[in-house]
């Protein structure tokens, strides 16, 4: 049984690239059962109710942000993940190098090869709740002016412009004031106004930002942004151009365990804002089977 979680809301989501992708697997001779979200968070538990109905191969249609949260309701499973791309950016599906055309992601999904890789985990407290709660990236996490860009990330204007509306917002937010707040890695501590936890080389689309991260690899790779607002346009600037960010104004520290105990800064999972810090920052390595290219 293949179980195909779809976000029914996502940018280039339509009916008919969901039945293209239903009937394809159906003439293959698999059963597919259609599962679609209906609010925030509802993707992970589809995932383990999936995982519960003993699925073969659970597929995640939809952007990073449905890809996210279906991961997170797989992690430590061993059932393989494939994705459906149908989102605003479709970060993962880049850093996979998955095709764009329906017909060839479709042969990827039957024919592609199952990989164990490694997710990042934010744990993270609500205002006024004692439990701490978790949410799994694939990609990214960010804490500061990042996640205050997702946060304030007009829905309408995402819909209809898809990346143009994280430039809308990053335009609104960038010459704001900006919190500087401590970032402890291994037995150092250092302070900015932007961190990046990156699971993926990729930030934000096809712009590189790390060096070593890697969805195999056993550490995160962690981006400090320095120089409040001119640290923060220097770095936009070189991503914009295609160029690896450098200088006084970005910190790389490699590590599996990040910590911002400064209150009130936003933080955000492969794009989606979640809460606020305090909050620590891992690796879960090994924790997901992934259908790849190839």
């Amino acid at each position: 049984m293949y179980v195909l979680i779809h976000n029914p809301h996502s940018r280039s989501f339509s009916p008919e690239r969901l039945a293209y992708l239903e009937e394809f697997l159906t003439l293959h001779g698999y059963n597919v059962v259609l599962k679609p979200t209906n609010a925030p968070g509802h993707a992970t538990f589809l995932a383990r109710e999936a995982l519960k109905e003993k699925a073969q191969v659970i597929l995640a249609a939809g952007g990073d942000g449905t890809v996210r949260e279906v991961a997170s309701g797989m992690l430590g499973s061993f059932t393989p993940l494939g994705i459906f791309p149908s989102g605003t950016a479709n970060v993962l599906a880049h850093a996979l190098n998955y095709p764009s055309s329906d017909p060839e992601i479709v042969e990827i999904l039957l024919q592609g090869h199952t990989q164990r890789i490694s997710a990042g985990k934010v744990e993270f407290r609500k205002p006024g709740e004692e439990a701490i709660r978790e949410a799994a990236f694939l990609l990214m996490a960010g804490v500061g002016l990042d996640a205050r860009i997702c946060r304030e990330v007009s829905l309408p204007l995402k819909k209809i412009l898809g990346e143009g509306a994280y430039a809308l917002s990053a335009l609104k937010n960038i010459l704001t004031s900006l919190a500087e707040f401590d970032v402890h890695a291994n037995t150092e501590v250092a302070l900015g106004h932007t961190f990046i936890a990156l699971n993926s080389p990729f930030y934000g689309g096809p712009y590189p930002l790390g060096e070593t991260a890697g969805l195999t690899s056993s550490e995160l790779e962690g981006i400090l942004v320095r120089d409040g607002v001119m640290g923060i346009l220097k770095t936009f600037a070189e991503l914009g151009k295609g160029n690896l960010p450098s200088g006084h104004h970005i910190l790389r520290t490699i590590g599996n365990h990040f910590q911002i105990h400064k209150q009130g800064v936003p933080i955000q999972v492969d794009g989606d804002y979640i809460g606020e810090s305090p909050c620590t920052v891992s690796l879960v390595p090994d924790s997901l089977s992934l259908i790849l290219p190839g």
